[in-house]
């Protein structure tokens, strides 16, 4: 009969095996490594749950560790969200645009926008909150490569994002904002749906970051073509333009 020892690394080696061949570590029901594997490593501190039905690994001592939730965050939310909606789902413009400017902390609750949702909030680890809100994709949706997240290109979620996005997240936005290679990025986002107060918006926080010529070809095209342009500064103050742009997400 096997001892306690060989029956723990039997299960640690099909942990392995899985990690192996998966690039995302989080495992979904204990059908995936076999529901006596799955306890085992649980019990001995190799797996904890994130929620019911997924689990984490860990080390023993590590369970409830920040560290280790935190580590493993966007995994989850991959993981999860993908076996909920398939490809049906993505980031809200404003935390897209955090991740294209490098920022990858976990917020608190993260939203994802799906046509699928069910407008339904799960708790996930340590407070942090899962909301689905039922709502239209992007028309080209960017899947990032560090974790395989679904977010809006770069130049529909500086359009889509909240107004508010610019005073709570300035450093953030004017990162990006400095990361858009045309006006032609913007044009195509707001010409077609009409989108003048949107344009208006981007115009003056073009001008806060010193982009004055892709700012005036915005509003001069826009204006040609028949909207009401009243350009608007949405940052609170005025700073040094040398910025160094984050990393970019293609």
């Amino acid at each position: 009969m096997a001892s306690v020892q060989e029956k723990l690394a039997d299960s640690l080696s099909v942990l392995k095996a899985y990690q192996d061949t998966h690039e995302n570590i989080i495992i979904q029901g204990m059908k995936t490594l076999g529901e006596t594997h799955t306890k085992r490593l649980i019990q001995n501190g190799y797996l904890e749950q994130v929620i019911k039905g997924w689990y984490m690994p860990t080390m023993p001592g590590m369970e409830g560790d920040t560290t280790v939730w935190y580590a493993s965050y966007w995994q989850f939310i991959v993981a999860y969200a993908n076996n909920r909606f398939g490809t049906d789902w993505c980031l809200t413009p404003e935390e897209s645009l955090d991740l294209y400017a490098g920022e990858t902390v976990a917020p608190h609750q993260l939203i994802l926008r799906s046509t699928k949702a069910s407008n339904n909030v799960i708790q996930l680890k340590h407070g942090d909150s899962l909301l689905d809100i039922t709502a239209a994709q992007p028309r080209n949706v960017v899947v990032e490569p560090r974790f395989g997240l679904r977010i809006y290109p770069l130049s529909e979620a500086l359009v889509f994002c909240t107004p508010t996005y610019f005073t709570r997240n300035a450093v953030n936005a004017r990162t990006c904002l400095l990361m858009v290679s045309s006006a032609d990025e913007i044009l195509k986002e707001v010409a077609d749906e009409g989108n003048s107060s949107r344009a208006s918006r981007l115009v003056g926080a073009l001008r806060n970051v010193g982009r004055d010529d892709m700012a005036q070809k915005i509003q001069d095209y826009m204006v040609r073509i028949g909207h009401d342009m009243r350009p608007e500064d949405p940052f609170l103050d005025k700073v040094d333009n040398t910025l160094t742009s984050g990393r970019i997400i293609s």
